[in-house]
């Protein structure tokens, strides 16, 4: 019953006193500044001559911002970025770029050129040659016709291949080793 008799629950006394008022509470503590968002707001469609605005939060009382503008975030700390030019670009691309150069002057570029080599020295076979097939196996050329290549391996011993097949050509590359 104690509780009841607390300034908040008084009640009106019958000779005109007053109820007690309760003690005013403190002030809430104001929150830190937030930054700034952006906040889409859409036009009104019937005035296009309008701009409508919003209030942002952390904003100052009064200050609003126009639909599509930003303002900034109130960080000092934050660091500022600038943009970067074409030459910053480049550069930071730089070695990237030369990794891949190297790469292509050291493994593509010498690839291709033999495999150009291969097919030229294939096109130009006549009956007589010395060849290499892919399998490793070494014969003299004995026909020729479109696409296919008869091979004679030994005495009486005919192999038919595909004129693809032909990587390497043994009697030119001892006469290469004996003029270097």
């Amino acid at each position: 019953m104690s509780s009841l008799n607390s300034p908040i629950f008084a009640q009106a006394t019958p000779g005109g006193a007053t109820p007690a008022t309760p003690a005013p509470t403190p002030a809430p503590p104001t929150p830190p500044a937030q930054p700034s968002v952006e906040i889409p707001v859409s036009p009104a469609p019937t005035t296009p001559a309008a701009t409508d605005t919003a209030v942002i939060v952390g904003t100052t009382p009064g200050q609003s911002v126009t639909s599509g503008t930003t303002v900034p975030a109130a960080n000092p700390a934050a660091p500022q970025q600038k943009p970067q030019g074409l030459w910053e670009s480049f550069g930071t691309m730089l070695p990237l770029l030369l990794v891949f150069f190297v790469f292509w002057f050291f493994f593509i570029r010498p690839q291709s050129k033999q495999h150009k080599e291969i097919a030229r020295r294939q096109a130009q076979l006549k009956n007589g040659d010395q060849v290499l097939t892919s399998a490793g196996i070494y014969g003299k050329v004995v026909g020729i016709e479109d696409v296919r290549i008869t091979l004679q391996v030994s005495e009486g011993t005919r192999i038919v291949f595909q004129r693809q097949a032909i990587v390497g050509f043994p009697d030119e590359s001892k006469d290469d080793k004996g003029k270097k």
